[in-house]
């Protein structure tokens, strides 16, 4: 991410990423978290587990599709525009 990119910005949107992501997985109460350089890996069990997986996965879609919008609309004629390569995968 970010290449390119002065560091104080390609700080700003990891930050903006996996922060944005770890606060997903908390407020549907995920098990277990692991952040690995830019992804994240969530598992849910007990109650409610796959409901509160679907949604998650479903909220950081919505999550990755509107920081995506942002920062192009931060940097609208930049061609380096570092793409986050998010993926949901169940």
């Amino acid at each position: 991410m970010g290449t390119g990119k002065w560091a104080a910005s390609t700080a700003s949107i990891y930050e903006a990423s996996t922060g944005g992501v770890v606060r997903i997985f908390d407020e549907f109460e995920a098990n277990f978290l692991a952040i690995q350089g830019e992804g994240a890996f969530a598992l849910f069990w007990r109650d409610l587990r796959y409901e509160r997986a679907l949604a998650a996965g479903i909220t950081v879609k919505t999550f990755s599709v509107d920081l995506m919008k942002r920062l192009e609309d931060r940097w609208p004629n930049d061609s380096e525009l570092p793409s986050t390569g998010y993926s949901v995968l169940g």
